[in-house]
C-alpha cells in the first residue's frame, strides 16, 4: 500500500495533513503496537480503510502507471472489489474518465 499511497497520496486521499507512514516493522511487536494504538500514538490503516476514500477526483489525477499498479494490487485483494470498491469509479476509460 505504501507504493500506491505514499504520504502525499495518503494525505490527499484522506484530507488529513497529519498522516504519514510509520517505519516498516513498527508493528512487528503486537504488544507495542497495541500500546501505541491504545494511546493514540499510532493509527492502523487497513486497505479497506483507504479504499473507502477513493473518489473520481483522486483517481483522475493518477497516472496510467499508477492505475496499472492499483489494478495489480487488486488482483491480490479481490475482497475489496466485493466490498469497499463495489460502488467506486475505479475503471478508467480511454478518455481518462472514471464512470
Amino acid at each position: 500500500m505504501r507504493k500506491l499511497f505514499p504520504t502525499p497520496n495518503l494525505r490527499a486521499l484522506t484530507a488529513r495533513n497529519d498522516l504519514h507512514w510509520a517505519a516498516h516493522g513498527v508493528t512487528a511487536d503486537p504488544e507495542l503496537a497495541k500500546h501505541w494504538r491504545d494511546n493514540n500514538i499510532l493509527e492502523m490503516v487497513e486497505p479497506g480503510d483507504l479504499m473507502t476514500h477513493l473518489t473520481e477526483t483522486f483517481l483522475a489525477v493518477q497516472s496510467d502507471d499508477w492505475m496499472s499498479q492499483f489494478y495489480l494490487y487488486l488482483i491480490g485483494h479481490r475482497g475489496l472489489l466485493r466490498n469497499e470498491l463495489r460502488n467506486k469509479p475505479i475503471l478508467r476509460t480511454e478518455l481518462n474518465q472514471h464512470p
